[in-house]
């Protein structure tokens, strides 16, 4: 899965975002996101996109 396919598959979670500019989430909004709203599997499909050590420096 892509970052973009992520993004697509949660966009229920950034409805205030519109539709054109959710490609271009910073990598700190999607981490702060799925921390706050989203599910334990949310947040294990996120390691696999972005990498635990990308998420953990931006964390």
């Amino acid at each position: 899965m892509t970052r973009t396919q992520f993004i697509q598959s949660h966009k229920n979670m950034f409805w205030y975002i519109p539709a054109d500019k959710k490609a271009e989430i910073s990598d700190a909004l999607l981490i702060e996101t799925i921390l706050n709203d989203g599910t334990l599997a949310d947040y294990k499909s996120l390691l696999k996109v972005l990498g635990p050590k990308h998420v953990a420096e931006v964390f």
